[in-house]
């Protein structure tokens, strides 16, 4: 038979277990925060971009719209980039997307195309190191 004792200490245990859990995983009141060009103090996990949704189209200079949103945020979330979140591609974009080509190995020709997403949303979502 369990005494009380035991139960008690087990109801202690599988508490302080599920506390910890909640404070790993950012607690019901931990709300991500959407990008923005001082987005650089925050962690990727932090992060919310969610401008664009579904394929990625080839992006470059004087590009625009959600698009361009999206590729900055994760611009900025993983180099650090500091670019306004404004949705025009412009020289500090193709800057920022040469930037992370170089240290990915990637072609610097400041194109967000195919390989450019793909190490892109590599390095974002999956925190993935070019």
């Amino acid at each position: 038979m369990i005494s009380d004792r035991s139960k008690t200490t087990a109801a202690t245990i599988g508490l302080a277990l599920a506390g910890a859990l909640l404070s790993t995983a950012g607690g019901a009141s931990a709300a991500p925060s959407r990008a923005t060009g001082d987005a650089v103090a925050q962690t990727r996990s932090d992060v919310v971009c969610d401008y664009f949704y579904g394929d990625r189209p080839t992006i470059s200079y004087g590009s625009s719209g959600p698009i361009v949103k999206q590729a900055q945020c994760e611009l900025n979330a993983v180099i650090r980039a500091g670019l306004a979140i404004d949705g025009a591609f412009g020289r500090a974009t193709e800057s920022a997307t040469k930037k992370f080509q170089a240290k990915c190995g990637l072609t610097k020709d400041g194109i967000i195309g195919p390989r450019t997403w793909a190490r892109l949303n590599d390095a974002f979502y999956y925190h993935a190191h070019c």
